[in-house]
């Protein structure tokens, strides 16, 4: 397989983000880009784009951004037909959202569909636009869902169900496409410190109870989500397909799920 470098280098491969302006997403466009791939990335939000593409750029690395909204269907199958050219590599569903905290009693349809939309069918989409592309090409997708696909918690219900159903969309195009060499994963983060889930660590109480029930007692951070995505997606993870990568400081180790 080579020397250890070799694990992690992606040069001459190309890699698409959904998601990449912040958050996760950002980190997994760094450091993909900083393992030698191109790296073509989109969020909903131009000047989001706009900001993470020019700090990108200036750290040296080959990225470029687009504004898509990953629940349109044709925006996105067009966002990727622009970006693969002669081919793809490298596919990371990353876009995630959850308009509806609280029970489900309270939950609208629309609530409901938009959950379901970005976190569920846009990585349906997304496989559905890349993986032709990325087939006999040792390829890897790479689709982000969470702890909340492995238990029931109270006010996140909506997004779980969609986390959830993200593995079984995972299993199932492992099973479908395995045959041509791509491998698909998924990665399932704990609670990270990021403005999508600033509802669950806002306050320096909320924090600290999830730091207390994680084994290695402390938050997991974007760049180590991105460091577990950067191993499904080189020579590291080869053997890895259909499979759940759980990264949650062992959160779930402790508490089940």
């Amino acid at each position: 397989m080579g020397l250890p470098g070799s694990l992690v280098d992606l040069a001459g491969r190309r890699a698409l983000v959904t998601g990449g302006s912040r958050g996760i997403g950002r980190a997994c466009v760094a450091l993909l880009a900083a393992a030698g791939a191109e790296v073509h990335f989109c969020a909903r939000r131009p000047e989001g784009v706009a900001a993470a593409e020019s700090e990108l750029r200036a750290a040296g690395l080959r990225v470029t951004g687009t504004a898509c909204d990953v629940g349109d269907r044709t925006a996105l199958a067009a966002w990727v037909a622009g970006a693969v050219a002669d081919g793809l590599d490298i596919a990371v569903g990353n876009a995630g959202a959850n308009p509806a905290f609280g029970p489900l009693a309270d939950l609208t349809d629309a609530a409901l569909d938009r959950t379901l939309t970005v976190n569920l069918r846009a990585n349906l989409w997304l496989a559905q636009a890349a993986l032709p592309h990325m087939a006999d090409r040792d390829a890897s997708l790479v689709i982000v869902s969470s702890i909340s696909a492995l238990r029931g918690e109270a006010g996140l219900g909506a997004y779980g169900m969609a986390k959830a159903a993200d593995l079984q969309l995972v299993r199932t195009l492992a099973a479908e496409w395995g045959h041509r060499g791509v491998r698909v994963n998924a990665v399932l983060p704990g609670l990270v410190r990021t403005g999508f889930s600033r509802l669950l660590w806002q306050d320096d109480a909320a924090a600290e109870t999830v730091r207390r029930r994680t084994a290695l007692g402390r938050l997991v951070t974007v760049d180590e989500v991105a460091a577990v995505v950067l191993g499904l997606c080189g020579p590291l993870g080869r053997c890895l397909t259909g499979q759940a990568i759980v990264c949650d400081n062992g959160e779930t180790a402790v508490l089940g799920g």
